[in-house]
């Protein structure tokens, strides 16, 4: 079996991605890149070309290189400038990398778009290529923007931008969504990676009182993220309840619609929008909550997911995620979006639960994390992709 290596020297991915760390707002898609390069860049050498700043801010990181390439944990980062985003001066970044494959991290973002186009005009070398669409193929997804990507869709069929390339889809359903629109894609399937490490604080003991609860939802203020669906849902509820959203604000006419939704809750009934926390503030949040709560449009894994798990917080989802057979684990439930009366009366079950109960979920909720987050069949199958792209690995290798 090959080890990854290529005439002795580690097989070099460049990646393209919108946005990266020290970034938060993107949410998901850089926990994936990240998590990626925890995981594998002591085996495969990472080189990320990606914004300067983070989702939907004017001024660039503060103390961070521009336009030059450096060391940022296991991978090398080069945070690149408006102006060396466009079209010529990214084909050119991309062409003086060396690299083995290419990785896009999206199809819709700008980076990924320029990059398809370059290769298919093959100003720069046709290298083997991922794309990596990150639940963007969701019909939640799409029905954001939905004929903007529509028309893009068919332009990139029609122009063949993605004739050749190998598709890596983080489970059964969003490999089923790609061929979909491509037909008999190549695709190669590979969950998302959690971190290397359980939450800050996820080991400490919280109380839970009957008629009470601490309840969050992580993640950004979006119509994706559903916030007001899960404001609409404690209106029902009663009880002591502190609603926590955690995640930075996107827009201002969906900000106000759900400050309005926060004026009419009922009595006993406190939200807060927290905004964006950094890792450790999350984990701490996390670890004092009783219930996290994501009635979301749709995730291709859903990191704030797994991450609750692991910190013994039981999740309330729905089921426009690839997580399944939460409450048979007694780690959390699954309800469908049409159903908010049943959202709301599972919520009210958490609020009027015994400590005795809950910690049983708790628990559950840990034990069912854990155990995905351990398992070396993840990490195996993101190795493969890699090594599959470039040529280094077939069905037949054991």
């Amino acid at each position: 079996m090959s080890n990854g290596h290529i005439n002795d020297r580690r097989l070099r991915v460049l990646v393209c991605v919108p946005h990266y760390l020290p970034g938060m707002k993107a949410g998901g898609p850089i926990r994936s890149l990240g998590h990626l390069v925890e995981h594998l860049g002591e085996e495969f050498e990472f080189s990320l070309l990606t914004a300067d700043r983070d989702l939907g801010d004017t001024r660039p990181y503060p103390n961070v290189p521009i336009n030059q390439w450096h060391a940022l944990g296991k991978a090398r980062v080069c945070y690149l400038s408006p102006t060396e985003q466009r079209f010529r001066a990214l084909s050119r970044r991309i062409a003086a990398t060396p690299h083995d494959v290419l990785y896009l991290n999206g199809l819709f973002n700008g980076l990924s778009r320029r990059a398809l186009l370059a290769r298919r005009m093959r100003i720069v070398d046709e290298r083997p290529t991922i794309v990596a669409p990150r639940g963007e193929f969701s019909p939640g997804a799409l029905r954001l923007k939905y004929f903007k990507k529509r028309v893009f869709l068919g332009a990139t069929k029609l122009f063949g931008l993605c004739r050749g390339i190998l598709w890596h889809a983080t489970g059964d359903d969003e490999a089923e969504l790609i061929c979909r629109w491509f037909g008999a894609a190549d695709v190669h399937c590979a969950a998302n990676l959690p971190s290397m490490h359980p939450p800050t604080g996820s080991d400490h003991p919280r109380p839970k009182r009957p008629g009470e609860a601490r309840i969050v939802l992580l993640g950004r203020v979006s119509r994706m993220k559903n916030v007001d669906y899960a404001l609409r849902v404690l209106a029902r509820v009663r009880g002591q309840v502190e609603f926590r959203v955690l995640g930075p604000r996107e827009d201002r006419e969906y900000d106000a619609e759900c400050s309005a939704l926060i004026e009419r809750l009922p009595p006993g009934v406190r939200a807060t929008m927290v905004g964006g926390l950094p890792p450790a503030e999350v984990g701490r949040e996390l670890a004092a909550a009783h219930l996290m709560f994501l009635p979301t449009r749709g995730e291709n894994f859903g990191h704030a997911i797994i991450e609750a798990l692991r910190a013994g917080c039981p999740v309330l989802i729905s089921d426009q995620t690839p997580w399944r057979d939460l409450e048979p684990s007694r780690a959390g439930w699954i309800v469908l979006l049409d159903q908010p009366e049943q959202f709301a009366q599972l919520v009210q079950q958490v609020i009027d639960m015994p400590e005795e109960t809950w910690a049983e979920w708790s628990a559950g909720a840990r034990q069912f994390g854990e155990r995905f987050a351990c398992d070396p069949a993840h990490r195996e199958a993101n190795r493969r992709l890699f090594l599959r792209a470039a040529g280094r690995w077939d069905d037949n290798n054991q």
